[in-house]
């Protein structure tokens, strides 16, 4: 199964779960998505549980800032608004499926600006309640960019709170942005399933950016078997490894490095290869 596969089934497990609160239009081309319910019930109960001293991973809670989508403005419709909330209701649910965290118990607090946007004030003043990491979902139609969405993160935890061990915290991303670029494959198209699943698919790319893959994170990756940063570089430079590119990058924490020899079955690969193009938050 290749990866945008994999991706794109995990995308439906999702949309499954949701239920109706995604349009029966989106779903129709995905006639086995009820068959599917059960897969997405177990992906709940997938991945350890380890707990340490009291504290034990819940499902990660990602809340939204939508409100930048409730104005169109030409040639950007309000059907290819509801269309992206649509898509980030999707991711919503794929991330509490798929992902645990150690959370704190307090409001989370926001910077301003976050990235290029400024934060409302009772976000600033009185923070987010109950969510792990919380996204401010915003559009443009940019015909001069190619990117479908780009994302970018704008503040982490410094660690400490509520939890017995500082560094189960530290470096996690809180806030984030996410613009959608409506100009490339949006304005004017018939929003059809496939383009459904397509956006998707880019807009988790960047919400992944934004909960950490990020170069400018890499160095707060926690180590699970010493619970401190790791003492070398997680990010590794190789050369030779790609035709149309003089240098690779990839992940080498043991886990993905496992992982990676794994999955290309190369006992000698040095880690999974990362994406090495765009600018940071494309």
């Amino acid at each position: 199964m290749s990866t945008n596969t994999a991706t794109l089934l995990l995308l439906l497990m999702a949309i499954a779960a949701l239920g109706k609160q995604i349009p029966a239009h989106q779903h129709d081309r995905l006639h086995t998505l009820s068959s599917m319910q059960q897969h997405t019930e177990d992906l709940k109960h997938e991945g350890p549980t380890r707990n340490l001293q009291t504290v034990t991973r819940a499902a990660m809670r990602m809340t939204m800032n939508t409100s930048n989508l409730g104005t169109a403005i030409a040639p950007t419709t309000t059907a290819t608004l509801s269309f992206i909330t649509n898509i980030m209701l999707v991711i919503k649910q794929f991330v509490k499926l798929r992902f645990q965290v150690y959370s704190e118990q307090a409001n989370i607090v926001a910077p301003t600006p976050c990235v290029d946007y400024t934060s409302p004030s009772v976000d600033v003043s009185s923070g987010i309640a109950n969510s792990d990491l919380h996204l401010y979902v915003l559009y443009q139609s940019n015909s001069s960019s190619t990117s479908v969405a780009t994302g970018k993160y704008c503040q982490v935890t410094s660690g400490g709170g509520s939890l017995p061990d500082a560094t189960l915290a530290r470096g996690r991303p809180t806030f984030g942005r996410i613009r959608f670029n409506t100009a490339p494959t949006l304005d004017g198209a018939t929003l059809t399933n496939r383009l459904f699943a397509d956006t998707a698919s880019y807009a988790l790319h960047e919400v992944f950016h934004i909960m950490g893959f990020d170069s400018s994170l890499y160095s707060t990756y926690i180590d699970a078997s010493t619970q401190t940063t790791y003492t070398s570089a997680v990010l590794q430079t190789a050369t030779g490894m790609h035709s149309s590119r003089s240098t690779t990058k990839w992940i080498t924490t043991p886990k993905v490095l496992a992982w990676a020899k794994d999955w290309f079955g190369c006992s000698s690969i040095g880690g999974m290869p990362v994406e090495n193009e765009g600018s940071d938050g494309e």
